[in-house]
């Protein structure tokens, strides 16, 4: 169900479709698809997003990417969006590992037409990344948005101290219970352009905001320790020199200089790392380029186009 009043830009694309996904471990997932009015000329994107995120916060960046000629396409991950949830409290982010978000994710690639490319933002690259180490076939090139390879400056402790607590509550059987200093999400009525995390664009911040505030369903909270323990994991994983270094599909990484969630530095190890990788530095971005004012958001999404086109 969509918002009411949304701005055409916020909308749903013409030609959406909702579709549903099983993977492997029997869950279901939400898919999405649209094609270009115009007939498809450049291929199919597939967009993943980051941690809480959903479809519906896309819409505007499918609707970008179909008046430029691509077919577009996207799932929810397992436990966030439309799909299906863990626990019992569904606001609870839980992992059985991000080696089966990466499988769900090669498994929706299978069914998309050639050539198909992949935009991962946050979490969504860190995936990104493990599908292109074990499926290199499946997609031409890949652009990743401020991918999570380390936490940032909000993170409160080293990574290796938040991995080594998580295990140990984990083995004392509070995996699924929330992480230290996790929650429930909560509204924040004072957030504005000025102090919000992960963008200086107010519209489009309060727009993903609405769809949680009007949206129960599409809510999601904190962690889980098994959460924090798989994505500390999974970074530790992906950073190592002899992994990245055995990735072959072309990327381009767009890396947020004001970056409070992410630590940017990773983003220049890591196409040190890659075969090949052209990074691309915004200094004045917040986290979330796709949902930064129209000039980031712009530059950005040509930088995709021009990347994945000469691929």
């Amino acid at each position: 169900m969509e918002l009411t009043a949304l701005p055409e830009r916020f909308s749903r694309p013409p030609t959406w479709e909702w579709g549903t996904l099983q993977n492997a471990d029997g869950a279901l997932l939400r898919i999405g698809s649209a094609k270009p009015i115009g007939g498809v000329r450049k291929g199919t994107i597939v967009v993943v997003g980051g941690y809480t995120e959903f479809a519906e916060k896309y819409f505007e960046t499918f609707q970008d990417l179909l008046a430029r000629g691509y077919a577009v396409a996207t799932l929810d991950w397992r436990g966030q969006g439309g799909s299906q949830r863990y626990l019992a409290n569904p606001q609870m982010a839980h992992s059985l590992g991000f080696a089966h978000d990466a499988a769900d994710l090669a498994r929706f690639l299978r069914q998309q037409p050639q050539p198909a490319y992949l935009l991962a933002h946050s979490m969504g690259g860190n995936i990104a990344l493990r599908l292109l180490h074990d499926e290199p076939r499946l997609v031409r090139a890949a652009a990743l948005s401020a991918p999570a390879l380390r936490l940032g400056s909000r993170t409160g402790m080293p990574a290796w101290q938040a991995r080594a607590l998580s295990g140990l509550m984990i083995a004392a059987g509070l995996g699924e219970h929330y992480a230290l200093g996790q929650q429930d999400w909560r509204d924040d009525p004072a957030r504005n352009a000025a102090n919000s995390p992960v963008t200086h664009d107010l519209a489009r911040d309060q727009t993903a905001q609405r769809w949680f505030r009007e949206r129960p369903a599409l809510r999601l909270g904190g962690g889980t320790y098994r959460w924090a323990f798989e994505f500390f994991g999974s970074c530790a994983q992906v950073m190592a020199p002899d992994y990245l270094a055995a990735i072959q599909t072309p990327v381009l990484i767009g890396s947020a200089g004001q970056d409070t969630f992410v630590d940017a530095s990773a983003h220049t190890e890591a196409c040190g790392k890659l075969s090949q990788c052209q990074l691309a530095p915004y200094p004045g971005a917040r986290h979330e380029l796709l949902q930064e004012t129209d000039a980031i958001r712009s530059a950005w999404l040509d930088q995709v186009d021009r990347f994945l086109a000469s691929h």
